[in-house]
């Protein structure tokens, strides 16, 4: 599993940072389901902020309204 991690981070912090309403929708599906094989740091340092800079920056409605929802 930190082998799946260490490849499919950067393609996720990357996708967090596209302008693409499709990109952004589908990278924040995958962070309830692969946060939880990080360890809690990571999740705090590095994933957190990438949220809240995405939350904060971005004007696409559907993505604030996908990262606000609780987990299913």
């Amino acid at each position: 599993m930190l082998t799946i991690c260490a490849e499919a981070l950067p393609l996720l912090y990357a996708a967090l940072e596209s302008d693409q309403p499709v990109v952004l929708e589908r990278a924040l599906k995958l962070v309830p389901d692969l946060s939880k094989s990080l360890d809690y740091a990571t999740v705090k340092d590095v994933l957190y902020p990438k949220l809240a800079t995405l939350f904060s920056k971005t004007t696409i409605l559907s993505v604030k309204v996908r990262n606000r929802r609780p987990p299913r």
